[in-house]
């Protein structure tokens, strides 16, 4: 993959993480009032929950590119891909847990916010609540149990089954390979798998970008008409095909919660796979034209900026609450909004350098766990693929 391709991809992940702060800096509430917006002029920036979510399934599709592509690398264990996957997903979400822990307590004890106007289940079960996210299961069958004032957590524990689902396809040899699937798929439940489909559409993409199957002309127009597609559904979420209403939540007497629209979300990552992919068959001519350009800086400034959407998605919700009431803070006035999002911004680059960006010391504190030889584990050179996109020759 060349540094085009590569900062492609980070772009991505770059617009979806912002949307998703910004959306949520406009909705989150305390009781029945905005925490940090006055909605007078909501519309005008085209946010909505429709629009967060397909933002949240952009996700799923780079992650099950990117996953499906070091599974796949010879050599690997399944043993060894689980630790490099825990690693990575506790780097930030051990922190983050805390963190957000942290400010309930700092909104219930000095802030005098009551416990039941909290979105996300207010103070129920905390201790409970805390283990749970922890071990992954907040979204297993019935359960939906994210940290308060954290909803972005739901997504995450998808993403842990789809890597062991993955997995085990992938790593597990012989007879175990089913029994291990169907026991993680047994313990994820109706409203997890239903979204995998989403997530394979990024590894289908990994199969097909070994292969460039259309010319560059082609390539050209599909990507310009898929990015046009999904410009419009964006702007325009409650046409696009298959899209359900708020109520619309049930799928054989099972509460789906955030996995209600899985048809729109299917269609959705089809057509995020297949924009990917016709830019694929189209950068190996941007990286020739781009070579002697001096860009370097360039793909180096989108790739620091790509190595903080993981911890951007995990703790701009509880960082907006604590900058907001821990300073005057003035949800109608502009100024306010924009140093509020500006200084999340600032706080979101300095806690990555210690999440994210230290992922090798959380890979080896989970080696530990596991009584691995860390050393063994180094020689795998398991690393994501996120970690030397820059690095690749092409």
């Amino acid at each position: 993959m060349n540094k085009v391709s590569s900062a492609y991809l980070e772009v991505i992940r770059i617009v979806a993480a912002t949307y998703v702060f910004i959306y949520h800096f406009s909705s989150e509430k305390i009781g029945n009032t905005e925490a940090f917006y006055v909605p007078v002029n909501g519309s005008s920036f085209w946010l909505s929950y429709n629009i967060a979510h397909f933002f949240v399934i952009v996700f799923f599709v780079l992650s099950g590119f990117l996953i499906t592509m070091s599974a796949s690398r010879p050599g690997l264990t399944f043993k060894s891909f689980l630790i490099a996957r825990i690693g990575r997903l506790y780097s930030v979400i051990i922190p983050s847990l805390i963190f957000t822990y942290f400010v309930f307590a700092f909104m219930v004890y000095f802030k005098h916010v009551a416990i039941a106007d909290i979105e996300g289940g207010g103070g129920d079960h905390l201790f409970i609540r805390f283990f749970v996210n922890l071990a992954f299961l907040t979204q297993s069958w019935s359960l939906a149990s994210t940290p308060p004032f954290n909803g972005p957590f739901w997504s995450v524990d998808l993403e842990f089954f789809y890597y062991l689902l993955m997995g085990s396809i992938l790593l597990i040899k012989g007879k175990y390979k089913l029994v291990i699937f169907t026991l993680v798929a047994l313990l994820a439940g109706l409203k997890i798998l239903i979204l995998f489909p989403a997530w394979l559409a990024g590894s289908l993409l990994y199969y097909c970008s070994r292969n460039k199957l259309i010319g560059a002309k082609i390539s050209g127009i599909v990507f310009l008409l898929t990015l046009a597609l999904i410009v419009l559904s964006m702007l325009f979420p409650e046409h696009f095909p298959f899209i359900k209403h708020i109520g619309d939540n049930r799928l054989f007497g099972i509460n789906l919660y955030r996995s209600w629209n899985y048809q729109s979300d299917y269609v959705f990552s089809i057509l995020v796979a297949i924009n990917i992919y016709s830019f694929f068959c189209i950068s190996e001519i941007l990286f020739n034209f781009l070579t002697n350009k001096g860009l370097g800086k360039l793909f180096r400034s989108i790739q620091t900026v790509g190595n903080c959407t993981y911890t951007l998605y995990l703790f701009h919700v509880p960082l907006l609450f604590l900058f907001a009431f821990l300073f005057p803070y003035n949800k109608a006035s502009t100024l306010h909004q924009l140093c509020l999002i500006l200084s999340v911004t600032v706080a979101v680059y300095f806690i990555a350098t210690v999440t994210e960006w230290k992922v090798l010391f959380w890979r080896n504190l989970v080696a530990g766990l596991f009584n691995y030889n860390y050393f063994d584990y180094l020689k795998v050179k398991f690393t994501d693929v996120k970690e030397n996109l820059f690095n690749s020759k092409g």
